[in-house]
């Protein structure tokens, strides 16, 4: 069933979403000012298709998916994945408290700087996979309706993604 997007709820997207998405998108490609592009196309192609919107689950699934179309239409174009080791610095500076005390703030930096070189080794799928889990905070049901898996493959992704950073950054198995 079709639903009418009128402007206030494409207000309430971008302002619940826009956060999110461009999380997402940032830890994918690592370039802020990419990840910033990508999350103004998202939305200005959601606007632009906004007749065809169909209410199949939540608004945040949607967006999520049209975000990983366009990255993945990016990529292609370009021919490359981008990753650009500075747009991770975003994340060392996301901290709750204003003021953590030197010496925790050098072990976030260092735990970040070890995550972002031990998501390289992850398959594409299973860095989307977790970066739309814990970036995004989606569901795996959302995810798998983002991107057009079964449940069980996007679950697997998840595990072994997961596997592999545990392994990896030297923490003991679940």
């Amino acid at each position: 069933m079709n639903q009418k997007i009128t402007a206030e709820m494409f207000e309430r997207w971008v302002a619940e979403y826009r956060r999110p998405i461009f999380g997402y998108l940032l830890s994918l490609v690592r370039d802020g000012s990419l990840a910033d592009d990508l999350t103004q196309e998202t939305f200005f192609k959601a606007w632009k298709h906004r007749a065809r919107y169909q209410e199949q689950g939540t608004a945040r699934a949607y967006l999520f998916r049209i975000a990983d179309r366009t990255l993945l239409d990016y990529r292609r174009k370009k021919k490359e994945n981008v990753y650009d080791d500075a747009a991770w610095e975003c994340f060392s500076d996301e901290n709750p408290d204003p003021s953590p005390p030197p010496g925790e703030k050098l072990q976030l930096r260092e735990e970040i700087r070890r995550l972002r070189e031990t998501m390289g080794y992850l398959t594409e799928p299973q860095r989307r996979v977790l970066s739309l889990r814990y970036f995004s905070q989606l569901k795996f049901s959302e995810i798998a309706e983002v991107l057009e898996l079964p449940l069980n493959t996007v679950l697997s992704h998840a595990r072994r993604g997961l596997l592999e950073l545990k392994g990896r950054m030297g923490e003991p198995d679940a």
